[in-house]
């Protein structure tokens, strides 16, 4: 529902996949990404936080963080979550080229 657009929908599923599962991080990863799609910066960055909590190996989930934080020009943010993943794998190409 999240990528035909509708938003509402998709939140909505997802949030009762995360009411049923809470340490699905796969579940967090994407409702993180619904909220952020609609405005919601803040909910959406608290979400993408409990996805990386969940698994924090989970690159995509840390990647949002840094685009969301960008985004809001939570530049110093940014960066330390930057290192972050940098520091985790020095050979992620994607993260060394986000510095």
């Amino acid at each position: 529902a999240l990528r035909s657009g509708k938003t509402d929908e998709g939140i909505a599923f997802l949030q009762k996949v995360v009411a049923q599962q809470p340490a699905s991080a796969e579940a967090l990863l994407h409702l993180g990404i619904g909220e952020l799609q609609a405005g919601e910066r803040e909910r959406g960055l608290a979400t993408l936080k409990a996805a990386v909590k969940a698994d924090p190996s989970s690159k995509q989930a840390a990647y949002q963080i840094v685009l969301a934080d960008l985004d809001a020009k939570r530049y110093d943010e940014a960066l330390a979550q930057i290192k972050q993943l940098q520091a985790a794998d020095a050979k992620d190409a994607l993260a060394v080229n986000l510095e």
